[in-house]
């Protein structure tokens, strides 16, 4: 939980860098893969710095509101300079791929802002039950198991 998704990053390259060689004359095939690379570098620039932000623990877009209730809760500042700046460079994808981290660190680790492991459900996207858990490790273990008992026959 808390681990940025490249994927964002990696879109907002190809379509930056698409725009600037649209502008140009139209490359031949070796610059295509270089300009490839120079994508995949750039989007994982862009995601590195964005992950040092997330793990800065002076940076706190939270603020927090009292409900009818009088309970407090952290909602995210959307006025914040930084994930305005952004939203405004990269677009939506990637602002809401440092969100949804953002708002992983704080619920699960506040104070030091560092990722932990958690058991998801890729299927239904969602953390998986400890039952979910269990089972598919049974699975694969009985997998394992079948596999070995078949190579000893031959």
């Amino acid at each position: 939980m808390g681990n940025l998704d490249t994927e964002p990053f990696l879109e907002a390259a190809k379509r930056k860098f698409s725009d600037e060689v649209n502008g140009k004359a139209r490359p031949r095939k070796k610059a295509r893969n270089k300009v490839s690379e120079e994508v995949q570098l750039k989007a994982v620039e862009w995601c590195s710095k964005w992950d040092e932000c997330l793990k800065d623990p002076s940076w706190h877009p939270f603020k927090i509101v009292v409900d009818k209730e009088g309970k407090s809760k952290e909602i995210l500042d959307g006025e914040d300079e930084k994930l305005k700046s952004l939203k405004d460079e990269f677009g939506d994808k990637v602002h809401d791929a440092v969100v949804t981290a953002l708002k992983e660190l704080n619920e699960y680790n506040p104070s030091g802002r560092y990722s932990i492991l958690e058991l998801w459900n890729f299927k239904e996207g969602r953390k998986a039950t400890v039952k979910e858990g269990v089972s598919h490790l049974i699975r694969q273990w009985k997998s394992a198991k079948r596999r070995k008992t078949y190579r000893n026959y031959f």
